[in-house]
């Protein structure tokens, strides 16, 4: 996975980034995804390469530094947090949960992009879904997400995440 990303966003400042994964001690891991290109669990987060490879650099950067978020914050909160907002039964307020995360997880992606490339990586190529349309969109992915984890059982992280993860 290093080096595809270092072949991949070597106009960006690429150093920046691999330092922020080396302080967090986060493997990085490449492997088939179903649906999206970076999934992030509590011990690693994972990326398809072949969906990275179909997207600029500057996004492909942006990705890694939301899905960087996702892992600082499990370590932060705890996985046992997530798996209670994960379990949670009423969709509506498990919906506001994801879509609370991932506004939070584009935030830090621009700021730090900022940080590391000293320029502002465009708001429109972020999900915003801080808009109301936006986020009633992505109900449909958060509708897929709520489903799979009522049918998984007791907040089982391990055996959610494999269901997303072509060996």
């Amino acid at each position: 996975m290093e080096k595809f990303l270092k072949e991949k966003l070597n106009q960006l400042n690429y150093y920046a980034l691999l330092s922020l994964i080396k302080e967090n001690n986060i493997e990085l891991v490449a492997a088939k995804i179903l649906g999206c290109m970076g999934l992030t669990t509590p011990e690693r987060i994972y990326f398809d390469e072949n969906k990275l490879n179909c997207f600029h650099p500057s996004i492909v950067y942006f990705a890694v530094l939301h899905e960087i978020f996702h892992y600082k914050r499990i370590k932060l909160l705890g996985e046992p947090y997530f798996v209670l907002q994960f379990s949670n039964s009423n969709f509506n307020e498990f919906h506001r949960f994801v879509v609370n995360e991932e506004i939070l997880a584009d935030r830090y992606g621009r700021i730090m992009f900022h940080k590391f490339n000293k320029t502002k990586f465009p708001i429109e190529y972020t999900q915003m879904l801080d808009d109301e349309f936006n986020s009633n969109r992505y109900k449909a992915v958060t509708k897929q997400m709520f489903e799979l984890f009522q049918n998984t059982g007791s907040g089982d992280f391990k055996k959610l995440y494999e269901q997303f993860i072509i060996k």
